[in-house]
């Protein structure tokens, strides 16, 4: 090998089935799905926190005093920077990608029936 290369490591990509092992795992719009204090959510919406630390689940809202109850209101969301949020991203790129190649391929004649049965596409990670 070449003074000026450095030697890759035993295992630098993984591969995936995009549609077996990747996008079965995203099969929701959002990460959390809870009842959350109005003054957590107000804080994550304008970017003050990046996460919602002050939640409940639907046993612990019911056992709450109807007053306090006031404080909190069931709400959905995802963190702006959790695994959730990546493969959501990760999802939908691969999705679009498809989608174009697809229309692209699909104005040869006879490729369209062919190319809406794709599979396995493999997704390709390099591991860093």
């Amino acid at each position: 090998m070449p003074k000026n290369l450095t030697p890759l490591s035993e295992k630098t990509f993984d591969v995936y089935d995009f549609h077996k092992a990747v996008k079965p795992k995203y099969n929701r719009d959002y990460e959390y799905e809870y009842y959350a204090s109005k003054y957590s959510i107000k804080a994550f919406e304008t970017g003050e926190t990046d996460e919602i630390g002050d939640w409940l689940t639907r046993e612990s809202y019911d056992e709450l005093a109807p007053e306090e109850r006031k404080e909190y209101v069931f709400f959905k969301w995802t963190e702006p920077h959790s695994w959730y949020k990546t493969l959501g991203d990760i999802v939908t790129r691969v999705e679009v990608r498809l989608d174009d190649f697809r229309e692209t391929v699909s104005w040869k004649k006879g490729m369209w029936e062919y190319f809406q049965h794709i599979t396995p596409v493999r997704l390709i990670v390099k591991i860093s």
